[in-house]
Order: C-alpha cells, then structure tokens, then sequence
C-alpha cells in the first residue's frame, strides 16, 4: 500500500511540474502582434478603434508595452469596439467576423471586420410621475437628451441619477422603470417614476469607533433626526467624516426603510485611524535646498475629540545661496478644534517659530540679514459646497527680530528695526473644482485674500493687502492633451505717508512695508527660468530694497502624455512685481529681442519644455525654461543666467 502511495506521488508531482514548465513555455512563446487592421468602419477612425483595444501592434518607441496576442484579450477587446458603437447610437453593430494569421517572422497579423449598421438617435425623452418642479431639474441633469445618440448605458445612469436625485429630495421610496421604444431609426427613451412619499429621519447610529466617542461622529453629520433626511446631506456628513482625519473609511446604512410610517434609520460605520502618528520626509528641489520634515500628532488631544500636532520642516543650503547651512526652518504647534461651540465652523489656535535666512539680492552673499519669528494666532474656518471650497478668517501676533550687517541696514530701513511685533488680520476664500489634487484633467480653482497689517504701535509697517490667483484647466479634443492658465495679482496699500523709517529717508514707499510681506516672483512654481524670488522690483545692482508693492503673473501650460508613466509639457511663463505700481503701463507688455530696449519694470517672459513622471504622490517634474525679454546686465555686474532646470514634485500650478 505504501508503494502504491508513493508511486502516485510521484506521477502527480511529475505530472504536475510538466504541466507547470509547458505553461511556462507557452506564456514564453507568446507571439508578438505585428499589425491590426480594422475593416467596415465608416463612423469611426481605425486609429479611434485601436485605441480603444489593449492589444497594440510593437512600436520600437514604446518598449514598455505589451505586444503579445492573446485569445481571450482580442475577444475582450472586440467587445470594447462594439461597447464604443453602442454608446455611440450604433445599436445594430456586430462583428461578424475576425481572423488571426501567423506571418513569416512568427508574429500574428490581426484582421477585424465590423458592420455598423444605421445609427439610432433620441426623438424625445419622457419623465413621467414627478411635479413639474422636480422635472425641470431633472431634464437638466440627464445625460441623454434629445438629438443625442441613442446609448443604452448613459439611459440605464439617468436612471441612477434619477432614484439619487428624488433621494437627495427626501424621496427614498420613489421607484423608476426605464426603457426605449425604437421608431425607424429613433428612440424614445421613458422613465415611469412611481414617487412615493417624503421619509423623515427617526434615528441615526454610530458603530466602528473604539477610541473616539460617538460625540467625535456625530458632530460631522449634517442633519439631524425629526428631519427630511436628504442623501446629499449624508453624502456631505460622509466627506467630513473622512476629511476629518480621524477615519479610514465611513458608510451609512439606510436599510431600516418604515414605508408605513415613512421613517429611516441612518447607521453610520466607521474604521478609526490610529490615536497618534509620528512621519517624516525628505526631498530635494531644483533651488539646491536639501527639505526635511517631521510630524508627531494625536487625533484624541486630551479625551476630547480633537487633534493636535507638532510639525516640523528645515531647508538645507547645499548651492551656498544664503549665509549659512540652513535655508530655512519652521515649527508649528496646531490644535484643530472641529464643531467649533456646535456651529459647523472649525477652529485653529496656533503657535509657530520661523528662522529666515536670506541674502538682499541673490546669488551675491552681501549684504546678507536673517529674520526670526514667534507668532500666536487662531484661525476660523467653514467648508461649503462640496467641501472642497472653504472660508477662512485669521488673526496673528508675531514678534519679529531682524539680524542685519550694516550694508543690508542701509539697503533696506526695515532691517534697521532689530526687533518689533506685528499684528495680521486676514480673510481669504477658496473654491476648488478640479478633479484631482496631483494631477488634474479638468475643472478650476480660486483664491483670494485680503489682509490688514500694523505694528504694536501703528506708524512703520502698517498696510493693506490683496492677492488672488485664478486656475483654469481644459481637455482639448486633440490626443488628450490638457492646457492649463493662471493669472496671479496682488496690490499693498501702505497705511502710513511717513518719509523716514528707522532713522532712514527711504526710497521706496515699499520700504512702508515690512520685507516678509512685500510681493517677490521667480522660481519654479512661478515664473521660471529665473531663479527663486530673483524678479522684486528691483533692478539688479540699484542701491534700494527689494519686493514690491504689486505684482502681476500669468502662465500657460500644454500637458501632453507621451508613453508609460512619461508625459511633456510646454508652458509660456508671464510676470514682475513692481515697487512704484503707478508707473506700468501698457508698454511693459510688449516683448523685445534686442536686450537694449527692455527696462526693469517691463514684463518678463520665460517659456520652455518640461517632463513629467507620474507617481502615487503626484508627477515629478523637470522643466528647463528660457528668458525672453529681459534688460542687459549693469556694468561691472556677474552675467545672469539666460536659461535654467527647475525640479520638484507636483505641477508647477
């Protein structure tokens, strides 16, 4: 018997590793797919077609891709060319036929036949069973609509649409049948909507949370019990709940439907986060600065619900651009206090150090000054919309000490104020659309900001700021390339007409202003081809402060993908700043070749190439950018440079 066992045992793991090599061999000898040749098709493109398949013909270009033919992928693949004439209105398409041969090489040369047949197309779309009220609202959204192609697909997501849509109302128990009648080659498409009543919210639950109390839930849902009980207002609970910080994951549950009395029950499950988390990082950046960062935090401060953290971030001088081996460093001590008194408004006390390094007029190392801060402030915030747009209203105190050499005194009087304290009140809106924070497609963003500065004794550094900025983005309809353009603008207006600051007769009224918060431009995430914060107002080797009270950029960008995780971009980069704003004028736009014609206060352009990577944290980027239109160097003054790299993760805007 024990024989016979181990004989089996032996044929099945002979058996066994046979049948596993001869896998290995076939998936080996794969062959490559030479060419794919679609035949019949008259509504659409053979290069729209093979687009739309995962089986490419081997381009020397694009090593990275997969080119061998597989059975069950062409058949995969004839069914998304069919799905693309469906959705399209070509509701009698069919691939009669397709044959795969073996060329001389050993390669397979693919051969797909289509009939498309005649096109159908929506006559009428008929809504039926909601008050007129409803049914505007709803015409509006759907997505087929009257002289559309006919497609099934977006029919069968109207319907989806519908039964959300009439939820979002209160209307849990409406029901929608969806259907087609086909006249010649037209379609008419009805929902038969069986409405229901208006369900009230009876109770909601919490479940999932272990460490927070049901409290730390409960305050991020939006409605309450004993009211219409809208599905956008759960929607709405269920993103605070995970913008919050606090959780993994967070679902509601609305099953408990009392059709007789008209009553639901809401159970929100949540997956907590970890109470305390410790992160750090490190990066580098085209401006030479070595970056690292630090995070201690706990999202249960004290039993109470709420989080508080610790961060910290160094910049590291590895070019020499400043006088020293820290660029930078800033440490923030955050508590975020959410459901602020029980108002949908969350609030922010904050405690930051700042040390500031910095040189007068970069890469020259004199004169040179070094800033540090200590602020304390407490910020107000409340989210709108779809949560991703917010309003923000902040208030600071910041004691400020300056560490001048005499040049950088005299350069600049507020230099010469070794120590002082600040007092900011600021206001700024957001409204973001766009359809993804790493690398948007489409959609727009918007920031403005207003602010009111002074000192503990008015006078000298008293001031009034705006600033906005304003992104839009676009898919063109030529190989998915996405353009993007921003506009930037800002404007201070000095509170005080004083004519001497620290013992000094100033220059410039922009020396009214303290240096941390006058405008600066240049860099990599503005206009680039200078370098960081090279563009303030002030023309190289002029005897005056540097930044300026105004400031003005544009920028547009082509975002083109080129194979695997690669894509290229081009952009034309616009702006300056300015000291005296009352004296630009229409002709500092205008771009000159010859250098000899350009002044200080013209507008500086830059354009250039650059490459993107994709990774899970957003694109790597390497532009090189090119100046266009910038004055001559003074005499006895170092050469700028014309062109330069710009490195850094995320797009540049």
């Amino acid at each position: 018997m024990k024989r016979r066992i181990a004989l089996a045992t032996a044929l099945l793991l002979v058996t066994g590793c046979g049948h596993t090599e001869n896998s290995l061999l076939l998936l080996d000898k794969l062959p490559d797919v030479k060419s794919i040749h679609i035949h019949g098709n008259k509504a659409f493109s053979e290069g729209t077609l093979k687009g739309l398949m995962v089986l490419s013909e081997g381009q020397w270009w694009n090593p990275f891709k997969d080119h061998k033919y597989r059975e069950a992928q062409l058949q995969t693949d004839i069914g998304a060319i069919k799905t693309y004439y469906l959705r399209h209105g070509y509701g009698r398409v069919d691939v009669p036929n397709y044959t795969v041969r073996e060329t001389k090489n050993g390669k397979v040369a693919i051969d797909i036949t289509v009939s498309e047949g005649e096109p159908f197309t929506v006559k009428e779309v008929d809504i039926r069973g909601v008050p007129p009220v409803l049914l505007s609202e709803l015409e509006k959204n759907i997505g087929l609509k009257p002289g559309a192609p006919m497609d099934p697909y977006q029919m069968t997501a109207d319907r989806g649409l519908i039964i959300n849509s009439l939820a979002d109302k209160g209307y849990w128990e409406s029901k929608v049948v969806s259907g087609a009648q086909y006249f010649g080659n037209e379609a008419v498409v009805l929902h038969d909507v069986t409405l229901g009543h208006r369900d009230v919210l009876r109770h909601v639950s919490v479940s999932g949370n272990q460490r927070l109390n049901d409290h730390a839930v409960r305050r991020e849902i939006s409605t309450d019990e004993g009211e219409i009980l809208e599905r956008n207002e759960l929607l709405k609970s269920q993103t605070r709940l995970l913008e919050s910080g606090y959780f993994y994951d967070a679902r509601w549950d609305t099953t408990a439907l009392d059709t007789v009395a008209h009553q639901v029950n809401v159970d929100f499950n949540v997956r907590e986060r970890p109470v305390h988390w410790v992160e750090g990082g490190v990066g580098l950046s085209s401006t030479s600065q070595l970056r690292l960062s630090g995070e201690w935090g706990t999202r249960n401060f004290f039993r109470t619900g709420t989080r508080f953290a610790i961060n910290t971030r160094t910049d590291f001088d590895i070019a020499s651009r400043v006088p020293g081996i820290i660029d930078e460093h800033r440490t923030d001590l955050i508590w975020n206090l959410r459901g602020l008194f029980g108002s949908s408004w969350e609030g922010q006390p904050n405690l930051f150090y700042r040390y500031d390094p910095q040189v007068s007029n970069p890469p020259e190392l004199e004169p040179s000054f070094t800033q540090q801060f200590v602020g304390v402030g407490f910020n107000v915030r409340r989210k709108f919309g779809d949560l991703r747009n917010q309003l923000v209203f902040s208030l600071e105190n910041q004691w400020v000490w300056n560490q001048a050499d005499s040049a950088a005194e005299a350069l600049d009087p507020q230099l010469a104020r070794e120590t002082y304290s600040q007092r900011l009140v600021s206001g700024w809106i957001e409204r973001d659309t766009r359809n993804s924070f790493f690398d948007p497609t489409r959609g727009s963003y918007f920031y403005d900001l207003g602010q009111l500065g002074w000192g503990a004794v008015g006078g000298a550094g008293g001031f009034a700021k705006l600033d906005g900025s304003a992104i839009h983005i676009v898919r063109l309809p030529v190989r998915s390339i996405v353009m993007v353009g921003r506009i930037q603008g800002g404007y201070i207006w000095p509170t005080s007409n004083d004519t001497i600051v620290a013992g000094q007769v100033i220059d410039s009224r922009a020396e009214l202003v303290p240096v941390q918060d006058r405008f600066i431009l240049g860099g990599s995430t503005t206009v680039r081809g200078y370098e960081q914060d090279e563009l303030n107002g002030v023309a190289p080797g002029d005897s005056i402060a540097g930044g300026g009270l105004s400031k003005l950029m544009a920028n547009i960008e082509l975002r083109a993908p080129l194979f695997w995780r690669l894509g290229l971009v081009g952009f034309l980069d616009m702006g300056n700043v300015w000291q005296n704003p009352s004296q630009l004028d229409p002709g500092d736009f205008v771009p000159h070749f010859d250098r000899n014609k350009v002044e200080s206060d013209d507008v500086r352009y830059t354009y250039g190439l650059g490459l993107r990577f994709a990774t899970p944290v957003g694109p790597v980027r390497v532009d090189y950018a090119w100046k266009w239109n910038f004055p001559n160097d003074p005499v006895g003054q170092p050469e700028s440079r014309r062109s330069g790299w710009h490195v850094g993760i995320g797009q540049a805007f």
